[in-house]
């Protein structure tokens, strides 16, 4: 098969002048060899005759031969798609330019080279647009491959249903919880799995992989987070991931999907501030993403802020402060905003903890869009979040009564959210904060104790969530008159013992 004399012979004298602008585009000067190279080959393929000699006998000939065949695929790709970028999906309209004129040889070949590269990378619906593009070849040419991609295609039909319906399920779930957390709502999602399961039967029998094994893990952890319930995670995950890592370890191009296990234990870890643990499946992580570009890109935002939190409680908050700012402010990378946003907030969090709360306040000056954005982007709790620390930074500043405002307007706004059994510190909190702001001299450490006595909760179970207790040192610190982040390690070393 000769590549080029078949995309040649196909080709009109307009083609021929587009094809000579497209090969100068790059390099005007440098590329005259292959436009006389590519123009040669066009007389004697247009009019069937040899290739000259002396294009035979040059050094550089199959060199210039190699480079023009690359770049009809780049030409071809831009004739048949308005896409900018060449994607998978291009390449195959290049091919049903060669069906469209019935070239069935050369189009039948580059579609056993497509076919071979999507089984590599497991791509399901590539595949089986393969095979429909053979269903127009088969008529004509290759009829002995019939039998086979018969087969394939009815195999890859249901494969690519149970993978649509899987998707459509796992959105569906994760947009019900998504809503929850939006709303403030605690529900589960027993009833939400049974529903959805309801409207999809292909998952009827679906066979266990490594990656139906990530999307259950999923739907574990997403139940268990917004109930908060950390320590039950972890025992729900711990066994689990021991009986499947393997299967991704050993899988076929399943990295990405590795990765994404291990930041789900080293979350879950951090949670409940098992720290080795959790730094173990982080330095699998960091592997991960040194050997693969887009790894890196989806994980190391989460890589950053899981890494920074456990410095923090480890004595070394100025590490942590140095890697989100060093991050922050490198023009490298390129983050969406709600990573942004959570490394932003970080960061702020960090500043108050080490005393330099005017740096806090600039950073929290920066986020100055309205409530219902932040609520409708990040989430309720991730704004309550924000504005608590904006009252810590505008005590520490001395606006006593803005901080009063923000206190009391986090009542009335998100008054449905705290109430219930998830937040009931919440609300609890804050009242212990606005007596504390109204008259800090009658207030005591003995007060702060009591109210978290009258949850009948044990100190280690209460600070599961390792935010909460850093709220919970900044106001012993100041009961206390004491450095904040001494208290924090100190609270953090009580709590381990």
């Amino acid at each position: 098969m000769d590549f080029i004399k078949e995309v040649i012979v196909t080709f009109s004298e307009y083609d021929k002048e587009e094809f000579v602008r497209f090969l100068s585009r790059k390099r005007p000067t440098s590329a005259r060899k292959d436009v006389a190279v590519f123009l040669e080959l066009y007389r004697s393929y247009q009019n069937n005759s040899p290739v000259p000699p002396k294009l035979k006998g040059s050094q550089n000939y199959h060199a210039i031969r190699k480079r023009i065949s690359k770049e009809f695929e780049g030409y071809l790709m831009l004739k048949t798609t308005n896409l900018d970028r060449f994607k998978k999906e291009s390449k195959l309209m290049m091919i049903q330019y060669f069906i469209n004129l019935n070239k069935h040889e050369i189009a039948w070949e580059l579609l056993l080279k497509e076919e071979k590269e999507a089984e590599s990378q497991n791509n399901t619906f590539i595949n089986l647009l393969i095979q429909r593009m053979k269903l127009q070849i088969l008529p004509f040419y290759a009829q002995e491959s019939f039998i086979p991609t018969q087969k394939k295609l009815l195999v890859l039909q249901k494969q690519l249903a149970v993978e649509d319906q899987f998707q459509l399920y796992f959105i569906q779930i994760q947009q019900e919880l998504k809503n929850q957390l939006s709303l403030g709502e605690v529900k589960g999602t027993n009833g939400i799995i049974k529903d959805c399961l309801k409207n999809y039967t292909a998952l009827k029998d679906l066979a266990i992989s490594p990656k139906t094994h990530l999307r259950t893990i999923e739907i574990i952890r997403t139940e268990y987070l917004i109930k908060r319930r950390y320590y039950l995670l972890v025992n729900a995950l711990k066994e689990y991931y021991e009986n499947v890592v393997d299967l991704f370890v050993k899988g076929k191009n399943l990295a990405p999907e590795l990765a994404r296990l291990e930041y789900i234990m080293a979350h879950a870890y951090y949670n409940v501030r098992q720290f080795d643990s959790a730094r173990e499946h982080l330095s699998r992580i960091s592997e991960l993403m040194k050997k693969n570009n887009a790894i890196h890109s989806n994980f190391i935002v989460k890589y950053i802020s899981i890494s920074g939190s456990i410095a923090v409680f480890s004595g070394k908050i100025e590490d942590a402060i140095t890697a989100h700012n060093n991050f922050l402010s490198g023009k490298s990378h390129k983050i969406n905003e709600k990573d942004f946003l959570n490394l932003s907030l970080n960061l702020v969090a960090y500043y108050c903890t080490c005393g330099d709360f005017k740096q806090a306040n600039r950073e929290l000056l920066y986020m100055n869009k309205s409530t219902a954005y932040y609520q409708k982007n990040m989430g309720r709790e991730w704004l309550i979040r924000k504005e608590m620390i904006r009252v810590i930074c505008q005590v520490e500043i001395g606006n006593i009564e803005n901080s009063l405002t923000i206190l009391k307007s986090i009542k009335v706004q998100h008054q449905e959210m705290i109430e219930l059994e998830e937040y009931r510190l919440v609300s609890a909190f804050i009242d212990l904060v606005i007596r504390y702001l109204n008259d800090p001299f009658s207030s005591t450490i003995e007060q702060l104790e009591t109210a978290i006595a009258s949850f009948n909760i044990q100190k280690q179970k209460l600070f599961e969530d390792p935010k909460l207790l850093a709220f919970y040192s900044w106001l012993k610190s100041k009961l206390l008159s004491q450095n904040l982040y001494d208290v924090l390690l100190s609270e953090y070393a009580f709590i381990n013992n």
